[in-house]
């Protein structure tokens, strides 16, 4: 049981994980278009010179390349989101399903929620929402058997 309850943990851990990346593949967009803004002009003398050489190309394929990697990565989340969802839903204690939901799949302005947060927004301490959850993770390891 020890093992299936560790495996459901690390199911649900991932979601996290994966929204994570999704940001940081976010950050890493913005900064690769902020390499596409015009260069600053200096003058040197009497010279004034512009950037030496148009990358424009090689940020363009940059930025594709990360759009790419972040398309694959919504997809999983998405498809794990899913099953998390359902695997929630099966939770018979409503106070259970609600940690979960707040911990696992809901965002707060686009954060990730923290266990503050969920202990907030349900009006509880943040120590009773922790075992709330941990009881979660026991029932739905009694349901379910992730694999490897």
């Amino acid at each position: 049981m020890e093992k299936t309850n560790d495996s459901i943990k690390r199911f649900f851990k991932a979601i996290r994980d994966e929204q994570r990346e999704i940001e940081h593949i976010q950050e890493l967009i913005q900064t690769a278009e902020c390499g596409l803004l015009p260069r600053a002009i200096t003058y040197d003398g009497d010279k004034v010179q512009v950037s030496p050489e148009d990358r424009f190309s090689e940020v363009c394929a940059k930025i594709a390349d990360y759009q790419e990697q972040l398309g694959r990565a919504i997809v999983r989340l998405n498809e794990r989101r899913l099953k998390a969802e359902m695997m929630v839903s099966k939770l018979e204690d409503v106070k259970e399903r609600e940690v979960m939901r707040y911990y696992y799949l809901t965002s707060n302005n686009g954060e990730l929620m923290t266990w503050r947060q969920v202990a907030i927004r349900m009006n509880y301490y943040e120590q009773y929402v922790k075992r709330i959850h941990g009881r979660a993770l026991l029932h739905l390891a009694d349901k379910f058997t992730i694999g490897a």
